[in-house]
């Protein structure tokens, strides 16, 4: 028999909502009750659900971004120990193959991180900067390898002899030397009609010995001085022998006769050691110039990578940021109570990481630009500020000065010394000058003892008038070594663009460097310009 549900009431033009409620039973509201609530559970976990899988996608982005970035510092740090090679090989003289197999090590780790960020890299302009950066880099250290042929060349051109690494032209000019003496040795013993002390074997020469000893030296001297030099070298020890066998016997006259014949081996002689040497210095100063004209390429390539990867590196910093900010804005305000914990910790490892990135790049840079033993800018950094300083006065019809200061008679300080002593007197010169210059000044350790100043915005008067006071300031001070008291002066040279004679940032440091010497050559402390 069907139950009798009680019925509606006629709802008529409008339902109020008591007389829906009076039509539930109790089972009909517990269940409604229970529908309500699974809705809101199931809400709740579907809003959950969804606020926690979009911030495991914002995880994953910072992940991403984070690895991303550890690649990045590790291409920055490659290419910062890449950018030292080119200095190595501008001061090697015989650790060229070594330069070599650092170079190939680091191309090659630079290789792997390329590797890797390509296969991590999400397309898009994220694509665009790693294909940039990693492009630079190759190119960087194509132009590396390219140098170490042309190095190679250059060093054909020197050899060991007597234990020190000497151009080739110059051991020539020696040994050929050494043969004119030898020639008027035995002209001189002919004419006395006394013997020969020696020299009968050629093979006793140093001449001889050094060609036979020397396989790595250039091929084309090497080859003529073997083909042509040494049969005229052997027969005029011979002679020489014949010569002392007629003097030995008194026959003055058969050793006169014999003695033509070496003034002429030595004319020849001198002829092909003139030759040689003029061969090997042309060979030297042409490889030298296109070794200049490569490192150039070099510098520029180290520029333009490192350019690259602050780019690279900016952009993932930016888009880590704003991968975050996106991710946590599409959670919605009922589920956001919920990922606030999750939320608060990711900004704090987030700004942790930032803070971490910002003092590594700031230590980079530092180390990039600072000499690390006086706390002066680097010579690099020098070339970039005077580069960016004479613009800005060709710009503005400004003047722009380059000071170069060198400590006189330095390596008696450190002969006398020792190294530490002179260490110190550089970092507390280093402090004095820190301490008296202008803000807008730039100094700079140009070389071992030499330290350049860039004065913006000076004319060439007041430029010598800070040179002046710096040279007494330094000059009134007293360096303690190890209970010593150690005083040094300066010799400054001062140079200002732009000038008749001074067009460009090269011209302007070597006008200064040509009046420090004059200031060197005038007697030391001082300072000097060139009119």
């Amino acid at each position: 028999m069907a139950k009798n549900y009680p019925r509606l009431p006629d709802p008529g033009p409008h339902i109020r909502l008591a007389d829906f409620f009076s039509w539930l039973s109790h089972e009909r509201k517990l269940l409604l009750i229970f529908l309500v609530i699974t809705a809101i559970i199931g809400l709740l976990a579907f809003s959950a659900h969804l606020a926690f899988n979009r911030s495991e996608k914002a995880v994953v982005a910072v992940l991403h971004n984070n690895e991303m970035l550890r690649m990045v510092k590790d291409g920055n740090i490659n290419l910062a120990r890449a950018g030292q090679l080119p200095r190595l090989l501008e001061s090697s003289v015989r650790d060229v193959e070594l330069i070599r197999q650092r170079i190939d090590k680091l191309k090659g780790e630079f290789i792997a991180i390329g590797e890797a960020l390509s296969a991590r890299q999400n397309g898009g302009e994220e694509q665009r900067y790693v294909a940039e950066f990693l492009a630079a880099g190759m190119e960087l250290y194509a132009a590396m390898l390219a140098v170490m042929p042309v190095k190679a060349e250059m060093m054909a051109q020197f050899s060991t002899y007597h234990g020190e690494v000497l151009p080739l032209y110059e051991i020539l000019q020696e040994r050929e030397l050494k043969h004119v003496k030898f020639v008027h040795e035995i002209s001189g013993n002919v004419e006395d009609g006394k013997q020969l002390s020696g020299g009968f074997d050629h093979r006793d020469c140093p001449l001889y010995t050094w060609l036979m000893s020397s396989p790595d030296i250039d091929a084309d001297v090497s080859f003529i001085a073997r083909d042509e030099l040494l049969p005229l070298h052997e027969s005029l020890h011979r002679t020489a022998a014949v010569i002392n066998g007629y003097i030995a016997r008194g026959d003055i006259s058969g050793a006169r006769h014999f003695l033509g014949q070496t003034r002429t081996n030595l004319e020849d002689m001198g002829n092909l050691f003139a030759g040689l040497s003029s061969l090997s210095r042309s060979k030297y100063q042409t490889a030298a110039g296109l070794f200049a004209e490569r490192i150039k390429a070099i510098d520029e390539w180290y520029v333009a990578a490192t350019v690259a990867v602050n780019l690279l590196e900016e952009h993932l910093q930016a888009s880590m940021a704003g991968t975050t900010s996106g991710f946590m804005r599409m959670i919605s305000s009922r589920t956001r109570g919920l990922v606030t914990l999750a939320s608060v910790v990711g900004i704090v490892v987030c700004l942790l990481f930032g803070l971490y990135v910002i003092r590594r790049d700031v230590k980079l840079m530092d180390l990039a630009i600072r000499d690390g033993l006086t706390g002066l800018y680097n010579r690099r950094y020098l070339e970039l500020c005077l580069g960016n300083e004479c613009c800005r006065a060709d710009r503005y019809q400004d003047k722009v000065c380059v000071t170069l200061l060198d400590i006189d008679f330095f390596k008696n300080v450190n002969d006398t010394y020792g190294h530490a002593c002179g260490d110190l007197v550089l970092q507390e010169i280093a402090a004095l000058l820190l301490r008296n210059l202008r803000p807008s000044d730039v100094a700079a350790r140009y070389g071992g003892e030499e330290i350049a100043i860039i004065t913006p915005a000076t004319d060439l008067d007041g430029a010598v008038a800070m040179a002046e006071k710096m040279r007494r300031l330094i000059k009134a001070c007293e360096f303690n070594c190890g209970g010593k008291l150690v005083k040094v002066s300066v010799s400054a040279g001062v140079a200002v663009f732009p000038d008749p004679d001074v067009n460009s940032c090269s011209s302007l440091l070597t006008k200064a460097d040509v009046a420090l010497y004059k200031a060197k050559n005038n007697g030391r402390d001082r300072v000097e310009i060139l009119s």
